[in-house]
């Protein structure tokens, strides 16, 4: 007799923005949807209400935010090449860190670490590093041509979860390493964004497809077979049970509910 078990995802919406909103979602670990275009960032909380918002007009647009450590957000401005960092009420926690200062002019991407470190991936050296707050380095890996077959790879995405750490290109070549900087594993993701990440857990979109991708079991699973949110890929992040995405300029929040079924 066969035996099989599969696993069935389903979306409970919880909330939806009244009016139009243009941006990219972040998602932290207490279900806060963050919305940031440009040079503002907006801070939903479970409910759907939106308490505060932070903008600079001096730095620039904001390239990427990260809300991995809910009590410090972090703001990458990549014109000025430079972060902020923000509390839960999204104000100003110090002046940040100018990579400038510390000699770091090729930075291309920056995450959030443990202990309030930073990785950053620079572009020309081929590395990332690991930094404290004073900008000192704690660890860096190897030249990342080391496991690249084409060296023209261009790397758009890096976040650290859990053991983590990932890095991921336009092409959906994934490095990981672990949260040291350790070199774990190569992966060729069959999407090209957006990516979202949770422990050892990968999540993106294949055309109508929400995918999985499990580092630890290296094994990939549709969670959806049929993504009921237009327009999806705008942008889209999950985190313990719940999944936040942007259809055609709203906001909504989801809770994700699973089951099994077998035989």
């Amino acid at each position: 007799m066969s035996y099989f078990i599969l696993q069935i995802i389903s979306l409970v919406l919880l909330w939806e923005s009244p009016c139009e909103i243009a941006g990219r979602v972040e998602l932290d670990e207490f279900q806060n949807v963050f919305v940031y275009d440009n040079n503002t960032i907006s801070k939903f909380n479970k409910k759907g209400a939106s308490h505060y918002t932070y903008s600079n007009l001096r730095k620039g647009d904001v390239f990427s935010l990260d809300v991995t450590n809910p009590m410090r957000t972090v703001v990458y401005y990549k014109d000025n090449n430079e972060v902020v960092f923000l509390d839960n009420t999204l104000s100003e926690q110090n002046e940040g860190l100018n990579f400038n200062d510390i000699s770091f002019y090729d930075v291309s991407l920056v995450s959030s670490s443990f202990q309030n470190h930073l990785w950053i991936y620079r572009s020309a050296e081929q590395k990332l590093i690991r930094i404290n707050r004073y900008g000192e380095i704690v660890n860096e890996t190897s030249n990342l041509s080391l496991w690249l077959d084409d060296q023209t790879e261009d790397f758009i995405e890096m976040k650290e979860s859990g053991n983590f750490l990932y890095l991921v290109s336009s092409s959906g070549l994934t490095l990981i390493f672990d949260q040291y900087g350790t070199f774990r594993k190569k992966i060729n993701l069959s999407s090209t964004g957006p990516f979202s990440f949770l422990d050892s857990k990968v999540l993106y979109l294949v055309g109508s497809q929400l995918k999985l991708y499990d580092v630890l079991l290296h094994v990939e699973e549709v969670l959806l077979d049929d993504v009921n949110y237009d327009k999806l890929n705008e942008a889209v992040d999950f985190n313990l049970g719940y999944i936040s995405v942007l259809k055609e300029g709203k906001v909504l929040l989801s809770r994700i509910e699973a089951g099994e079924i077998g035989e």
